[in-house]
């Protein structure tokens, strides 16, 4: 009885078993490989540590400086997407081998196959391993190819066809170009294409071959030695542009040290970014950002007009940035006198404008003389340290609301003005503690928790070596009443025994140092 079962076939070629059986777990393989690019959660993993932990002592690898980092990290891409496209290109290519089989009742020659599938399963190895840096996993890989190549091609050209030595070129062209997908060092590619083609000459008789093979040899090592060129280049001018936005983010700080507010500005004087510092400076923390917005519309109205006559104006030769004074208005419409600073620059993108801005106000003698005619309730007065942030009294009427005067001021305001107030107190304390003032005012809007928003002035002063700071609330008597009521009502005011802190016991006003 006649075998014509898939069965028989298998029994009248022996290596097929194996072939067909490798062919399967490779398939495999790249299918892994692929569902775990996409994302499915990575298995074997304790397999490939160990692998990586007995490769640290073969790479002695090391980086001497940025630029290499940036060129090695473009060459793992380069060889992690290529590896696993030449993986899917070797498995789509096996398919005709099962349909060979299994149609025509025949693999072909056993050793061509075997070759294949070897290298098949060199490009996902590779693909494993490489990502973790191992330079030494590209260079032994790509030699290991090449000689899979050499020994596909040399039995081959020993055949008198013609056609059988163009397709076997082909293939070893074809298998020589997605082996550079391992990312060798230059060296052993110009090395191992030549003792390829000094093989090849020594194996075919065929001058035309020997040419041919030489000339497919040196079109490699000059494409991929042109194309590594390219990936350093644009490593090269990728850690250029890395560098240039540290510079600028760089002198960013340095102006925020000095200003109140760096902005960036586009072509249309709109806001780049979120500038933050902006939002905390004239927003009060309010919500939202200010990108997109055009600064004109902080401008007070009569000073528009001198803001763009200054922003447009040409100044050639000039080696420091122009400075200019405008009146600004904050979210809560007070005027704010500005000294800005102002260069332009030209981006990838178009013309850009950096303007530093810091509030200029009064001069000493006024501000203290302004600040000591003005009397305030000393129910409206809370005193702190503006290095600790601790306070240190409160007015009567703050000390039964908040009863811990050991606190920090800023958990007694909300949220959203914790940081405008904080970066406000610390500009004003690295002025004053580097001029010849004494004393320093500023006006601000805040809010107290439980609180309305109102209008505060802040009040420094320099005494015997030490700064201090006082905050005076513009608060009705009808506002803390109707808090103090309401937190009283709640049960959230623990009345405390003992003497009430009083910022100055013997008077019932409070007039600034």
């Amino acid at each position: 009885m006649a075998c014509t079962s898939h069965h028989c076939h298998l029994v009248r070629h022996p290596h097929a078993v194996v072939l067909i059986v490798l062919m399967v777990v490779l398939w495999c393989f790249t299918a892994y490989l692929l569902l775990r690019t996409i994302g499915l959660r990575r298995i074997f993993a304790s397999c490939k540590d160990w692998l990586l932990d007995l490769l640290n002592s073969l790479s002695n690898r090391s980086l001497s400086g940025p630029l290499e980092a940036k060129i090695s990290e473009y060459r793992l891409q380069w060889v992690q997407q290529g590896t696993l496209a030449a993986s899917c290109g070797v498995a789509c290519a096996a398919v005709p081998v099962l349909i060979r089989f299994f149609l025509f009742d025949s693999v072909g020659p056993a050793h061509k196959s075997y070759i294949i599938c070897g290298f098949w399963a060199l490009l996902m190895v590779s693909h494993m391993l490489v990502k973790h840096r191992r330079s030494v996993v590209c260079n032994v890989a790509y030699v290991a190819a090449m000689i899979l190549w050499s020994i596909y091609a040399a039995p081959l050209l020993n055949q008198d066809n013609l056609e059988m030595h163009v397709y076997v070129l082909a293939i070893t062209f074809v298998g020589r170009t997605a082996s550079l997908c391992l990312g060798p060092s230059r060296l052993l590619v110009v090395v191992s294409n030549l003792a390829h083609a000094l093989h090849m000459t020594l194996t075919q008789e065929d001058d035309h071959g020997k040419m041919v093979e030489l000339s497919l040899s040196l079109v490699l090592m000059v494409a991929y030695c042109f194309v590594r060129r390219l990936a350093d280049l644009q490593a090269a001018s990728g850690l250029a542009l890395l560098e240039v936005q540290a510079e600028k983010r760089a002198f960013v700080m340095l102006l925020s040290s000095v200003c109140d507010a760096v902005v960036e500005l586009d072509e249309d004087l709109k806001i780049v970014g979120d500038s933050r510092h902006l939002h905390c400076w004239l927003l009060h923390g309010r919500e939202g950002s200010p990108e997109d917005e055009e600064l004109q519309q902080f401008v007070k109205e009569t000073d528009r007009a001198l803001f763009l006559k200054e922003i447009r104006r040409e100044r050639q030769g000039i080696t420091t940035a122009a400075a200019f004074h405008l009146k600004m208005r904050d979210s809560a419409g007070t005027t704010v006198p500005v000294e800005c600073f102002h260069v332009r620059f030209q981006s990838t993108i178009g013309e850009r404008h950096l303007l530093g801005m810091r509030e200029y106000g009064e001069s000493c003698l006024q501000s203290t003389q302004s600040t000591s005619s003005t009397a305030v309730p000393a129910s409206h007065v809370v005193e702190f340290d503006p290095f600790s942030w601790k306070c240190r009294g409160f007015s009567q009427a703050f000390q039964c609301l908040f009863p811990e005067s050991r606190r920090r001021i800023t958990e007694y305001l909300a949220p959203h003005c914790r940081e405008p107030f904080e970066k406000k107190v610390t500009d004003k304390i690295n002025r004053l503690s580097y001029s010849d003032q004494h004393t320093d005012r500023v006006t601000m809007q805040l809010q107290m928790m439980g609180y309305p928003p109102c209008s505060c002035q802040l009040l420094l002063s320099k005494q015997e070596g030490h700064m201090v700071a006082q905050l005076v609330l513009n608060l009705s008597s009808a506002d803390l009443s109707e808090v103090s009521e309401a937190r009283v009502d709640r049960k959230e005011v623990r009345r405390e025994s003992g003497c009430i802190l009083q910022i100055h016991e013997e008077s019932k006003t409070c007039t600034a140092l």
